[in-house]
């Protein structure tokens, strides 16, 4: 009997050695593997790519820091960098002054309501996408592309 409680304490030690290196090696593997997916903005910016840098900014705009970074990749790239940075956004506000002024002349477009309710989604303004979706279910309440997008 006390042999075999030896023997039983020596295959436990063994096996137990044996099952740590395996869970380490598991660890260092996905380790090592999750540690090489680095995105490749990171490498553009180490790189000094202008259209990472523009990337990243856009990213980044609603943080604290944009404003410093900003500043900072304009010392690289110039004063243009900021207007390729909003260029999105000024388009964006563009077209909705453009549909705002067919709307002036046609309020109850309905597909000119339904742009801007997607515009205004786009720019997370809740608010007012479902101000204009709520227009364009008064003027047709069995308008099919409402499904897709829910408020």
């Amino acid at each position: 009997m006390i042999k075999m409680k030896t023997v039983l304490k020596i295959l436990l030690k063994k096996y137990f050695f044996y099952g740590l290196i395996f869970v380490l090696s598991l660890f260092l593997f996905f380790n090592i593997f999750y540690s090489q997916k680095i995105s490749s903005l990171f490498f553009g910016l180490i790189n000094n790519d202008k259209k990472s840098a523009v990337l990243f900014l856009e990213k980044i705009r609603e943080k604290k820091f944009f404003e410093n970074q900003l500043k900072y990749f304009e010392n690289f790239y110039g004063e243009d960098l900021k207007n390729e940075v909003f260029f999105k956004e000024n388009q964006r506000n563009l077209k909705i002054k453009k549909l705002e002024q067919i709307l002036e002349k046609n309020p109850q477009a309905r597909d000119i309501l339904y742009s801007l309710s997607l515009i205004y989604l786009e720019k997370n303004d809740i608010k007012k996408a479902r101000k204009y979706l709520e227009l364009v279910k008064e003027i047709d309440p069995e308008y099919k592309k409402i499904g897709n997008y829910h408020y």
